[in-house]
């Protein structure tokens, strides 16, 4: 089985099926047209902050389209994402931000 990167499986999906539902969740809907665009925007307001290849990038959302959004963003870059529960104790929150000591944080 050959290794392809999650950004290149992604890409492809979102050139076939740009009108199709890329992410659903309670009182939303975002196709990957549109998410295409928002990664774009994510990866191009975290290019302006000075992240890039390796950085990590913290994410803190509850809500699946701006993860979503994130992640294909952060990946697009080629940093590391380093994505956040927020019904984690705080405890557990301050552990995994001093183990993976991102460079930029993302809050929704």
């Amino acid at each position: 089985m050959a290794f392809e990167a999650i950004q290149s499986i992604v890409g492809r999906t979102i050139e076939h099926f740009p009108d199709r539902v890329a992410v659903e969740a309670p009182g939303s809907r975002l196709s990957y047209a549109e998410l295409d665009d928002q990664a774009d925007g994510v990866a191009a307001a975290l290019h302006r902050a000075g992240a890039g290849a390796g950085s990590v990038v913290a994410v803190l959302t509850d809500d699946r389209a701006e993860l979503a959004a994130a992640m294909v963003g952060v990946l697009r870059l080629g940093a590391v994402l380093a994505p956040l529960d927020l019904s984690a104790p705080r405890l557990r929150l301050a552990a995994v931000l001093a183990d993976a000591r991102p460079t930029h944080v993302l809050v929704g």
